[in-house]
């Protein structure tokens, strides 16, 4: 090859060179170009939270409680027994049925009671004329004394005779009132107003002294015996007002009021009897029901508290919670108060309307992206 075929050579593969080094150029500006357009690798997605996670802070009623329930019973009971020994002549009432203080309730059969009244008022006429013979003797005996015409110990025989006579009538009158009390005790009337609740005998039976007869129970008001435990009953006073729900009215809520508090508990279960009193104004109530409720033992008006699982503590006891704003959790300390059954109360680090995490939830920590779904 001569000078000139090796210039020509030369020429072509520089030209090749530079043609090459043209696409390479526009390659690389063509993926630089792409990698700019292509979208950046997306952040981690928000955590979902349920309405049932959080707690929108506001202000409240707080109130301190005990936990009770128990059975309604009549405040006012009365078992009526027979005060004699007879036979059941007629009974007026049935049970269910209101009666007044002193209404007839039942009669006894009379007869025998009647005379026995007269002979014993016969037996005490008898008694008053031998302590009237008495006492004239006596007169006369004195008398005769002070002339000397009787002697001293016939004076004192006179005088024990009519001191006798005069016992006699006294114990004979007793009588008198025992058998006149029997005969009226034969007339059985209500010792309360209120409501017949049970029967136990009917017309015709005989029946001993001291049997039970009728049962009135007063159904303007009632009691509920409520069990407390002991670590509880330091926080009752009396007058404390406890709300109720009875069985067989589950749309009504009764107020009822601490009246006694047993100063001893329960032998086993360590439980100590609490009477609650409850009025029956529009006559609903009966005994047997049972109540459950609870007794309110502290209130305060226009506090902030959380649940108890909201408040978290740091490795230096600092407490804190986790409240949502802007999309993040954010850790926000806080001051303790007081506790609320299950509430704390927030002295200071909270307002009303702040959202809070309610309780801990694996992997969200203060920084975390949320957001709260929408209740369907």
């Amino acid at each position: 090859m001569g000078s000139k075929g090796i210039r020509r050579a030369a020429r072509l593969v520089l030209a090749a060179g530079v043609a090459a080094a043209s696409l390479l150029v526009l390659h690389d500006g063509a993926y630089a170009e792409d990698a700019a357009t292509t979208p950046a690798v997306a952040t981690v997605a928000d955590r979902e939270l349920a309405p049932a996670d959080v707690v929108t802070v506001e202000k409240q009623n707080l109130r301190d409680r005990v936990v009770v329930s128990g059975e309604l019973r009549p405040l006012s009971r009365a078992v009526i027994k027979a005060k004699v020994y007879g036979t059941i002549a007629d009974v007026l009432v049935r049970p269910g049925q209101s009666v007044q203080q002193g209404d007839l309730l039942a009669r006894f059969e009379t007869n025998d009671l009647g005379a026995e009244l007269r002979r014993k008022e016969a037996t005490r006429a008898v008694a008053e004329a031998q302590s009237m013979l008495a006492e004239q003797t006596l007169t006369k005996a004195r008398a005769l004394q002070s002339s000397s015409a009787m002697s001293v110990s016939a004076l004192e025989k006179a005088v024990s005779e009519a001191a006798a006579a005069r016992a006699n009538v006294a114990a004979l009158e007793a009588e008198v009132e025992t058998a006149r009390t029997a005969l009226a005790n034969a007339s059985v009337r209500a010792p309360i107003s209120g409501i017949i609740a049970t029967r136990s005998v009917d017309m015709g039976e005989t029946v001993a002294n001291g049997a039970d007869l009728l049962t009135v129970v007063d159904g303007s008001a009632f009691e509920a015996e409520v069990l407390v435990a002991t670590r509880d009953v330091p926080l009752l006073r009396i007058d404390q007002e406890a709300e109720l729900s009875i069985d067989g009215l589950p749309d009504r809520k009764v107020t009822a009021k601490v009246r006694r508090i047993s100063p001893v508990a329960n032998a086993g279960t360590r439980f100590v009897p609490v009477f609650l009193h409850l009025s029956n104004f529009d006559g609903q109530l009966w005994g047997g029901m049972f109540a459950s409720g609870a007794i309110t033992v502290r209130e305060k008006a226009g506090g902030i508290a959380v649940p108890d699982t909201a408040v978290r503590r740091d490795d230096a006891g600092k407490a804190y919670v986790l409240a949502i704003a802007d999309g993040r959790l954010q850790r926000r300390d806080v001051g303790e108060g007081a506790r609320w059954g299950r509430q704390i109360e927030i002295a200071e680090g909270l307002q009303p309307g702040d959202v809070l995490l309610k309780a801990p939830i694996a992997g969200l920590v203060a920084g975390t992206p949320v957001s709260v779904t929408a209740i369907r």
